[in-house]
């Protein structure tokens, strides 16, 4: 909980991702053991759902006020010993401690398979439903998409600083300009590449050009007060008088601050003096001085960084007694025209063997992998790719402004038929293995070989169903989809139900099939991956919407000598299952007869 804190709009962030691994990694512990799920404190693979343990932690102890597992001697966690949430706070709605308790199985395949699920659950509590899936939602999930292209010299750049800090090759020089046009990455290139510093342990300074007009310094003072703020530790005594003599600066001053920034002995003494400051810095612990758009930088910031890179270059040259490992790294776009003192710079990273990357906008299959990765693992069509190509030229960001604008409408990528669902992935319960790229001649899952969740218990003469429901907009067009298994027999059952939520869909695929049944007698088991549904017809979760619907299902289940429900896992290739999805989403193609 010390990692979570509370915006004023009453927004919750996480700030701390120091301990987080990909989906599917085997991990030995880490973390604050009355939060952790068990796969995760005994190494196991962990996923989405090890978070939401961790989630049901959280929000168990904000109700009931003491985390859910107490801790034995030795850090044990006793995962057998929880008390009900309802014990410790009796007035805690029984709908909602159940939705708890549920995030805390500890089992992962008892858990919700993915947030979404969770707070779709967690939606049909309230008096009013709310649409887990937000236009905030889907630009962070935009946000978060992989970085494609310019791969060699994202490896590149990382090799060169493994060689920095590295005591036994200093020769190597620590200057990197990174060119681009604007929109083509370069920003990214620089949060992405700080992020990985800091995951090994190196420090970033980060600071930005703004105008050729601002005042003097004012680069070089935002760098400062960044080593300021972040407290770092070692001889930091002379930033605030340093810092005073910047603040002090005013235009009537620029004069001695232009050209190479040797023309004057108080510029002189200010550069002398902020080049010791970054390299105290940088004594015990690797620095990265990470500059974006330096073409916009002001003249006398760019006078201090080319006296910077002359003497970091010249501490370089001889291994023996070469500084401390300090790395420049800068953006430039090469369609600005450069200032006077931006050439001098550039003549400077020339003549010290600096580095020179030139990031360039993505092919048309680069962009595919973008959309896959927007799309959560799904592909896109091959129009669809070629469409937002051509449209942004393989820009990167008129693409995430392109795909932002049609966040904002829940929009498809083109007019008329389309992927639907590119611009609102579906949530994934388990990570599924990439799609292909080949779209032509696809078929009906049905026509592939069946796959039985190996889990399940099946009685001999059972009739198996398997449903899905699919809907459009979350409310919008949905459809129903039903694969029913009898020995040799099978039957599919692909409707179109209107306007309606994913929630009312998947309730309404189940009833379908149930209603199908002539023969009540025999066994009959109902797979979902609805943990919704699965809830309220199971385990006596209180619906505060749909109550009409589940009631009549409820009814319809009396009639069944044996009747159970099995929860799988969705997109996690079950054959069957893929069968019913496609069956649903095919129906809202098909729209109303």
């Amino acid at each position: 909980p010390e990692n979570l804190r509370v915006t004023p709009d009453g927004t919750v962030k996480i700030i701390d991702f120091g301990l987080s691994v990909p989906t599917g990694t085997l991990q030995a512990s880490g973390g604050t053991p009355h939060y952790m799920a068990p796969e995760k404190m005994h190494g196991k693979a962990v996923d989405a759902r090890t978070d939401l343990f961790s989630l049901g932690a959280v929000v168990y102890h904000l109700l009931g006020g003491t985390p859910p597992f107490p801790l034995a001697a030795g850090g044990r966690i006793l995962y057998e010993s929880t008390t009900p949430l309802q014990d410790l706070q009796p007035e805690t709605p029984e709908d909602l401690a159940t939705w708890v308790h549920g995030l805390l199985h500890l089992d992962p395949d008892q858990r919700p398979a993915s947030a979404r699920l969770a707070l779709s659950e967690l939606s049909a509590l309230g008096k009013q439903g709310f649409d887990p899936e937000t236009k905030a939602t889907l630009l962070a999930h935009l946000r978060s998409a992989d970085r494609v292209g310019n791969t060699s010299e994202r490896e590149e750049l990382k090799r060169i600083y493994q060689h920095i800090v590295d005591p036994g090759k200093r020769g190597l020089s620590g200057i990197v300009l990174i060119q681009g046009a604007r929109g083509t990455g370069k920003s990214r290139a620089l949060e992405e590449f700080k992020n990985w510093v800091f995951l090994n342990a190196g420090r970033v300074l980060e600071g930005a050009g703004y105008s050729n007009q601002a005042p003097p310094f004012s680069t070089v003072l935002h760098l400062l007060e960044c080593i300021q703020n972040r407290g770092w530790a070692g001889d930091l005594s002379a930033i605030p008088e340093v810092l005073g003599l910047l603040r002090g600066m005013d235009g009537s001053r620029e004069k001695n601050f232009q050209g190479s920034g040797a023309t004057g002995i108080e510029a002189h003494n200010i550069h002398e003096r902020v080049f010791s400051l970054f390299h105290d810095l940088a004594r015990n612990i690797p620095l990265v001085i990470q500059v974006d758009d330096l073409h916009r930088v002001d003249p006398s910031s760019t006078a201090f960084f080319t006296y910077f890179l002359r003497n970091l270059s010249l501490q370089g040259r001889d291994v023996s007694d070469a500084g401390p490992p300090i790395l420049f790294l800068a953006t430039v776009n090469p369609e600005e025209e450069p200032s006077a003192a931006l050439k001098e710079l550039l003549k400077e990273t020339a003549e010290v063997s600096g580095h020179c990357f030139a990031v360039s906008p993505l092919d048309e299959n680069e962009v595919e992998k973008f959309l896959s990765s927007v799309l959560g693992g799904k592909w896109p069509q091959s129009s669809q790719a070629a469409w937002a190509h051509q449209l942004t030229g393989g820009n990167p960001f008129f693409l995430h402004e392109l795909l932002a604008s049609r966040l904002d409408r829940f929009q498809p990528l083109e007019d008329g038929p389309g992927l639907k669902l590119c611009l609102k992935p579906e949530d994934q319960a388990v990570p599924a293995k990439k799609k292909t790229t080949a779209k032509k001649g696809k078929k009906n899952p049905a026509q592939a070989d069946a796959k039985s969740d190996p889990k399940a218990n099946i009685p001999e003469n059972c009739i198996k169903i398997y449903t899905d429901g699919a809907s459009s907009g979350n409310p919008g067009p949905a459809g129903i989809g039903a694969l029913l298994i009898w020995g040799e027999n099978k039957k599919e059952i692909s409707k179109y139900i209107g306007k309606a939520t994913n929630n009312i869909a998947e309730l309404s695929a189940i009833k379908t099939a149930l209603e199908s049944l002539k023969r009540q007698d025999l066994p009959v088991r109902v797979f979902s991956d609805s943990s919704y549904a699965i809830g309220l017809l199971t385990q006596n979760w209180k619906p505060r919407t749909n109550q009409e619907l589940v009631v009549s299902i409820k009814t319809l289940m009396k009639k069944f000598k044996d009747l159970e429900f099995i929860k799988v896992k969705g997109h996690a290739g079950i054959k069957e299952n893929e069968v019913a999805d496609y069956l649903a989403t095919s129906a809202i193609k098909k729209g109303p007869k």
